[in-house]
Order: C-alpha cells, then structure tokens, then sequence
C-alpha cells in the first residue's frame, strides 16, 4: 500500500495550482512514481477568490483519475495500478466557512468528518480566536485538519499555539516543500521543531506544479533523517484513515 497526498493543488484551472490538463497529468505521474497511491485534490475555497464547487471539483476529480489510469496502464500493459483521486478541499477559515458548514456544502475528506482548513499567511497576521473557532467546527462533529501550520508567521516564533491547538482535538498537517525550502528557513526550522516535539500528524506536497513535485526529491530524504523510515511512513500514511 502506498503513501497518502492529503493536499494537492492538482485540478486543473480552478485555482492557484495546475492551470491545465496536461500539467495536473504530469503532477499526478510523478507523484505516483514516488509511491502515493492516493491524491487528494484540495483547491482553495475561500469567498471572493475561488467558490469550491462540490459538482465541479468532483467532475474534475473523476477526469483526473481516468486519464492518469489511461497513461500509467496504456492498453496491452497488464500491469496493475493503484492509483486514486479523491475530492477534498482547503478552505480558508473566515465567515464563509462557517455559512458552508451550516449549509453542508464543506468539501471534505471522504471517510471522515474531517475538513482542510488554512489560516492568513500574511506577515504578521493575527490568529486571535483561531483556537474558538476551531471549537466550533469541533462541536459539529468535524475534525479540523490545519494545512501548513509551520508557514504561519506565529510559529515561526513558537510553536506552542501549534501545541495547544493539537491538545484541543486540531490535526497538523505539514508541508513536505517547507523542507525543501520553499517556504523559507523559518518555515523549514518550525517544520523541525514540530517533528522534534512529536506535533506532527501527517505530510503532504500541497504541490501547485510539477517543480513542486520535483522538490520532493529534497524533502523527502529528508524527513527520513529526522523521523527515521518508521516515521517517514506514519507521517505519509496517516491520512490513510481519512480517506480509506
């Protein structure tokens, strides 16, 4: 069995990711060459900017899947694959996100009550109320996954909100590109911190590209560094129970 991309910027057009077909191919290949077997497509649903369609993210999750199946199992190539895309989102926590989670239109992961939430990564930003507002989510039954948790500005400082915010039933997910270096040094140093302290629940690309995914030849070696093989593949695996 192999690893789980919980977010991926993959769907073509509809975001700040692949802007077309042929590249969300190209992203979806390489990934699998690297051993995921399970893509999970999480465009940005945030009021304004990009709306997070449900019949429109799922339709384009389903051409992905079928045509990534088409050319890594050309016709006469017995050879099985494992691959699937699935529908997810990565929505930015403000007022419309709550008026989704009232009228039941989050995009969520497919086996749990469990959703892809971001924060501002504005300098400086301020994150004053995060820790309620995440409560709320919680007493829907939701399980709040936090992307990118050491790109924010805060925890470039100290990771202990991250800490807290985990205490409170708050799943971390990080960036696999933040140890490449893509997000900076502070990024990648909290990434570290986070790992040293066991704040980690899982990785992900959160690739908007091909070169995206090509970083991942860095990052990955290493995390295996840090966390050893063991935890290289619980942290690439764990959102094995989020989507099946």
């Amino acid at each position: 069995m192999g690893w789980v991309d919980l977010h991926v910027h993959i769907l073509p057009g509809i975001d700040d990711g692949s802007q077309d077909l042929e590249t969300s191919l190209q992203m979806g290949e390489a990934l699998y060459r690297l051993g995921f077997d399970t893509l999970c497509a999480t465009p940005h649903v945030k009021q304004g900017v990009w709306d997070g369609q449900r019949e429109e993210v799922e339709a384009l999750t389903r051409v992905i899947e079928d045509e990534l199946l088409g050319r890594l199992r050309p016709p006469g190539n017995g050879d099985e694959v494992n691959l699937r895309v699935i529908t997810g989102g990565e929505h930015f926590l403000d007022a419309s996100f709550f008026r989704r989670v009232e009228e039941k239109r989050l995009l969520e992961y497919p086996l749990e009550r469990a959703v892809l939430v971001e924060l501002s990564l504005m300098p400086g930003a301020s994150h004053a109320g995060v820790r309620e507002a995440l409560f709320r989510v919680r007493v829907q039954g939701i399980r709040p996954v936090l992307a990118h948790p050491e790109r924010y500005d805060a925890s470039h400082r100290s990771i202990d909100w991250i800490e807290q915010l985990r205490d409170d039933g708050v799943s971390m997910l990080c960036d696999l590109l933040s140890l490449a270096g893509r997000s900076g040094r502070a990024s990648r140093r909290a990434f570290e911190r986070m790992v040293d302290r066991d704040l980690v629940d899982g990785v992900c690309s959160d690739a908007h590209g091909v070169g995206d995914v090509h970083a991942l030849d860095v990052a990955l070696p290493r995390l295996e560094r840090m966390a050893g093989s063991a935890g290289l593949e619980r942290y690439l695996t764990w959102g094995r129970a989020l989507t099946g």
